[in-house]
């Protein structure tokens, strides 16, 4: 693999936060990092990431559009609820097998 060719990894929501696990191993990396003076997280995405134990790794985002919009859905629900993962990411619940191809198990619309 060269250096233009690094692995990837789907981001999701995690508690109000949009994080991506290193596919090769299991640390994770937030897609806006946090600023150290402000504590608050970064405006600016960060897509192709570093992880704690060395492995540089792209991260593929929903477009800025379809990434507001899960992130206001989300905001509606309470926090212990706001996680959202994209089709066909590990941690995505497998849908029942008479719920429509293009929703999740809680009734969300995929992007």
């Amino acid at each position: 693999m060269s250096d233009l060719e690094l692995p990837s990894a789907q981001a999701y929501l995690s508690w109000d936060r949009w994080v991506a696990d290193c596919p090769r191993c299991t640390d994770a990396r937030a897609v806006y990092p946090e600023d150290r003076r402000t504590g608050k997280p970064s405006p600016v995405r960060v897509l192709d990431q570093t992880c704690a134990a060395g492995h540089s790794f792209h991260i593929v985002m929903p477009s800025p559009k379809d990434e507001a919009e899960i992130a206001a859905e989300m905001a509606q629900r309470p926090p212990p609820s706001r996680f959202w993962h994209p089709l066909g990411h590990p941690m995505r619940p497998a849908p029942p097998d008479d719920l429509p191809p293009d929703q999740s198990p809680t009734g969300d619309a995929d992007a």
